[in-house]
């Protein structure tokens, strides 16, 4: 999905403000060497935030729980497991395994639960402390950022109340799900024939649905009108 140069612009250049704004922020708050201000996701976090706003990755609670849970399972293992490759597959995994429970998956986490393990500096340096500064400031940082973001100038782009009209007499094909999604300025992580999969399977569901709902109705209906006429 192409998306337009003013959006193009736009996400790059809060990528850039936003990193800038957390390195700066972070900076003065821990006075410390720069390993120890900007974490390693970081990067990754302003392309999922600025890049795909609208992925399900974006969500404050999957950044900041994701991130927290990978530092805290990094700095375990690393303290558990000497094993230096043991130790990144062990967190990796485990960090995964939490993350889909809690319903906080970010994969730019996975660089948290590595970091402590593969950077002796910041685990001997930090410890814990590694949860707390640099991970959850960072993610709290960027997230303002992206909250400001979205509501000084993206809300003045595009205005969010839109009313969605479905047309059932007119059948929706892939272009039509094409232009429709590159319209919305913003990309949109998945592809357009899986967006007229769901589109056609919510459309079935919705048929059943509403066969049940309606069925009951008319046999009651036909009763009662026996009913009337046996008298």
């Amino acid at each position: 999905m192409i998306l337009k140069k003013q959006v193009q612009f736009i996400a790059a250049l809060s990528a850039f403000l936003s990193i800038l704004f957390v390195g700066w922020t972070s900076h003065y708050v821990i006075q410390g060497a720069p390993w120890a201000i900007i974490n390693t996701s970081l990067g990754a976090a302003a392309i999922i935030l600025f890049a795909a706003p609208k992925s399900e990755f974006a969500r404050p609670w999957a950044l900041m729980g994701g991130q927290v849970v990978a530092a805290l399972v990094g700095v375990t293992t690393a303290y558990l497991i000497q094993n230096i490759y043991l130790a990144s597959a062990v967190a990796v995994a485990v960090s995964i395994i939490i993350m889909i429970n809690l319903r906080c998956l970010f994969p730019p986490a996975g660089a948290c639960a590595l970091t402590p393990i593969l950077s002796p500096e910041t685990f001997h340096a930090l410890g814990y402390f590694y949860v707390l500064t640099p991970v959850l400031l960072n993610a709290l940082l960027i997230c303002l950022f992206s909250w400001l973001v979205d509501r000084l100038v993206l809300d003045r782009m595009v205005s969010r109340k839109v009313q969605s009209v479905i047309d059932r007499g007119l059948p929706i094909s892939e272009k039509d799900i094409k232009k429709a999604v590159a319209g919305m300025q913003t990309y949109i992580d998945i592809s357009a024939e899986d967006m007229l999969e769901i589109y056609n399977r919510a459309q079935h569901h919705a048929r059943r649905r509403v066969y049940r709902e309606v069925k009951p109705k008319r046999l009651r209906t036909k009763r009662s009108r026996k009913g009337v006429k046996s008298e």
